[in-house]
């Protein structure tokens, strides 16, 4: 029998968790091995100690080496999928440099990943989130090699997480829908149109979970992490990008990003056409605007990231007497450069509603809503509303599977005129709760997200590692 070999990817606060995983698994005395890809610096000293230093690839500073490699595009020619497509998921790495400079990170990247995993021969990869090109060139590898992937993915709403085989939130094919599922499903709908759910919902079994955390990393002064941060620079070149320090200063030094923040939200919403549900126009598309760039988007569909390619391909196929009502997300109101939405009003069938007007009230009074990945999707598919997606998400194939901008015009009238049925919507949920599990993963750090308080707590961890080997 083949020994079972993980591989993570150590993307962001992501190797905290699975560091509590490991101690699960170690605890029980599975024989497992573990290996990681850090992408940065800031966990690799830890997984050094807690693996060998074998068991750890540092991607940024490892990759440098393979800018020079002989011959270096020629080693793409068995890349799996489209390595133009992966780099422009990076939100950050090398989005400042030139063209080919960008193309060769992207090649050494992959080579660096290669090499490691020919070496290690992981049997499994295990992605906390696919939000850039290096867990695109992993997932990519992973293809490549014949390695099976398992993306972390969260039902919004249903509150639970599923291991998805790739980067698109698909559900797993071999999952077995049962009597309690849809009995589940329906309570959950029940809750759903009652007003008592909410995208960020954790499972029942968490929240009322009363036990001890993982202990397994405590946040270093903010001397310590300058000093971090100044090695890092030092040993990855690619974070040497006017991104990286512009972010790292708005962490750093909150009161600059409120500057900044508050001077977008003081000129941004003040851009709308209408403020009431009574001026909305009599029949109308509904999109509301997606946080970006973000891994909802940049993932599974990096060419909307420029979400005016969406809006412009969803009014070139709306019928004539039909407007786009487009709507800010309250949030984004300080990220959103200025003129963004200057520029939406100017385009044709385009009405900007008022950033803090109801999106559910606008929905429920939509012909039809759309979104890239977007959560507003699913809630009209959940009323029993039409809806489509422009790329991949867990939901999508409920709607019919993700829409191309040369199927539009056909799709939209097929939704308008066939709206989703109870029991299809009943059969849908029920899938999904057959392949996920009541747990959450989350940054420990993210003081302002339920999923911090929850994420290392033992009862929490046991049910993910409990999901994992089931899955495997």
């Amino acid at each position: 029998m083949q020994k079972t070999h993980i591989m993570l990817q150590g993307f962001g606060a992501f190797p905290i968790n699975f560091k509590a995983l490991i101690e699960r698994s170690r605890a029980l005395n599975d024989p497992i091995e573990w290996s990681i890809i850090c992408s940065t610096g800031h966990y690799v000293k830890m997984y050094q100690d807690l693996l060998g230093k074998d068991a750890v690839l540092y991607l940024h500073s490892d990759m440098k080496n393979h800018l020079n490699a002989p011959d270096l595009f020629n080693n793409l020619t068995d890349y799996a999928g489209n390595i133009y497509r992966n780099i422009e998921s990076e939100k950050r790495f090398t989005k400042h440099k030139k063209s080919m400079r960008q193309l060769k990170s992207a090649a050494a990247m992959y080579l660096s990943m290669k090499k490691f995993i020919v070496n290690r021969k992981p049997t499994h990869i295990l992605f906390g989130q696919i939000e850039g090109m290096d867990g695109m060139t992993l997932i990519s590898l992973g293809k490549e090699l014949g390695i099976p992937s398992l993306v972390l993915s969260h039902t919004r709403h249903l509150g639970e997480i599923f291991f998805s085989p790739d980067e698109v939130e698909s559900l797993p094919a071999n999952k077995t829908v049962t009597d309690a599922h849809r009995a589940k499903a329906q309570v959950f709908l029940k809750n759903f149109r009652a007003g008592k759910t909410s995208a960020s919902a954790l499972p029942p079994e968490i929240i009322n979970s009363v036990d001890e955390k993982y202990n397994t990393y405590t946040h270093p002064p903010f001397f310590k992490r300058c000093i971090g941060t100044v090695k890092r620079l030092i040993a990855e070149p690619e974070m040497r990008e006017p991104d990286v320090f512009r972010s790292s200063i708005l962490i750093n030094f909150p009161f600059i990003a409120n500057i900044l923040w508050g001077t977008r939200i003081f000129f941004n919403k003040r851009v709308y056409d209408i403020e009431t549900l009574e001026q909305l126009p009599k029949r109308y598309a509904y999109y509301p605007l997606q946080y970006s760039p973000e891994s909802s988007i940049n993932t599974p569909a990096p060419y909307f990231v420029d979400q005016t390619r969406a809006i412009d391909a969803i009014r070139f196929a709306l019928p004539s007497d039909m407007m786009l009502v487009v709507k800010e997300h309250p949030v984004c109101l300080g990220l959103r450069k200025l003129g963004f939405l200057n520029r939406l009003q100017k385009k044709a069938g385009v009405v900007l509603a008022r950033y803090d007007m109801s999106s559910k009230e606008i929905s429920e009074n939509a012909a039809i809503t759309f979104s890239v990945t977007g959560t507003a999707a699913l809630e009209s598919f959940l009323m029993g509303k039409p809806s489509l997606t422009l790329g991949g998400a867990f939901f999508a194939q409920a709607l019919g599977g993700p829409t191309g901008v040369d199927t539009l015009p056909q799709r939209i009238r097929y939704s308008l005129a066939n709206h989703p049925t109870e029991d299809h919507i009943i059969e849908s949920i029920a899938r999904i709760y057959a392949a996920s599990a009541p747990f959450i993963v989350g940054s420990v750090f993210d003081e302002g997200s339920v999923f911090s308080k929850y994420s290392l707590n033992k009862t929490n961890i046991n049910t993910f590692y409990d999901a994992l080997k089931d899955n495997l």
